[in-house]
């Protein structure tokens, strides 16, 4: 069974002295449904998968394609496989291209243009209750949407319900 890895906050084992909930899919998904039913403290429980797939990957191979509207014309850098919960997500980040798929779900996304891009290592849902979030770009993605990202453009999202996704990097291909 595949196993997957979950923190507050994307990659947060990066940046913090933090170890990952880690538990089977299966088991993720189920803390899901239980933690939509249950008392405030489990609510506030934010660990949001957020997985890097490597080349090798196995159960979710799949995810490693991106859409084919990009196919041929992308030199993909990564993939990544979203699963979270109500008021899980990512903070503030920029980066290269990407392309984000919503299979399953609504999200709120923030995006701010290059010129005001901020990297915030933060849990996305804290930021919006002490500062109703940041300012500049809100966007509703539901499921079978696409939402493109342009290099360094700063962004974010919160999920409004549960959320599976895809995310791919890439650099445009010289035609």
């Amino acid at each position: 069974a595949r196993k997957v890895r979950a923190f507050s906050t994307p990659y947060e084992g990066d940046f913090r002295d933090v170890a990952p909930v880690e538990m089977k899919l299966e088991d993720y998904t189920a803390f899901l449904d239980q933690r939509d039913l249950s008392d405030e403290e489990i609510r506030r429980n934010f660990s949001y998968v957020f997985e890097r797939l490597p080349d090798d990957e196995g159960p979710l191979s799949f995810a490693r394609s991106p859409p084919k509207l990009f196919k041929d014309q992308i030199l993909l850098r990564s993939a990544q496989f979203t699963l979270g919960g109500q008021l899980m997500g990512s903070p503030l980040h920029y980066h290269v291209d990407a392309v984000n798929s919503l299979i399953f779900g609504k999200k709120l996304w923030f995006l701010k243009p290059p010129a005001e891009q901020e990297f915030r290592k933060t849990v996305v849902y804290e930021d919006l209750v002490k500062s109703e979030g940041p300012q500049g770009l809100r966007v509703i993605q539901e499921g079978g949407d696409l939402l493109y990202v342009p290099q360094d453009w700063a962004h974010g999202a919160l999920c409004i319900s549960q959320c599976v996704g895809l995310a791919h990097e890439f650099d445009v291909k010289v035609q």
